[in-house]
């Protein structure tokens, strides 16, 4: 029979780990694409996310092996502070790979994630935080909302442009 019960390091930990590896494997896929061709605008953009989600998982590391509530929720802030910017790069890679720049399209992505991003550290971002499986989450306020919307409409927007490709 399968043994699903917690590890001796705990859930957290094995998370933390997780994204401990993320946080290293993007930062290295980031300097190597700046590496082979750091001119390319496609591969620029695909460089920024990846820095985006490294910075993402190194923060959420830090959250996660963070006990006391106000530590981990302050981690948890930055880490969304920084993945906010997620869906917008990515739009923005795609535009660039497809060869189907929107100018306009991406000014209003950029303008409506810099608007979440200004909530970062507000009650409209996070309202609290509640503990569940050994590790703090965030109760998002209606801004979390709104990053939620922009994390499936913006990257669906650029699948769309690179599967017209």
């Amino acid at each position: 029979m399968l043994d699903l019960s917690p590890s001796p390091l705990g859930w957290s930990h094995l998370y933390a780990l997780t994204c401990f590896a993320t946080f290293v494997l993007a930062f290295l896929l980031a300097a190597f694409v700046l590496w082979k061709n750091p001119k390319h605008p496609a591969g620029r953009m695909w460089a920024v996310m990846c820095l985006f989600v490294a910075s993402w998982a190194g923060w959420n590391t830090v959250s996660l092996l963070h006990s006391p509530r106000e530590g981990s929720l302050t981690s948890l802030r930055l880490a969304d502070g920084l993945a906010v910017f997620l869906p917008v790069t990515f739009l923005h890679f795609a535009m660039h790979f497809s060869r189907r720049m929107r100018p306009r399209a991406l000014k209003v992505s950029y303008l409506a994630t810099a608007l979440v991003a200004a909530t970062i550290g507000t009650p409209w971002f996070v309202q609290s935080g509640q503990k569940k499986f050994g590790m703090w989450f965030e109760r998002g306020g209606p801004a979390f909302v709104v990053f939620a919307v922009l994390f499936v409409r913006l990257p669906a927007y650029g699948l769309k442009l690179l599967w017209q490709e």
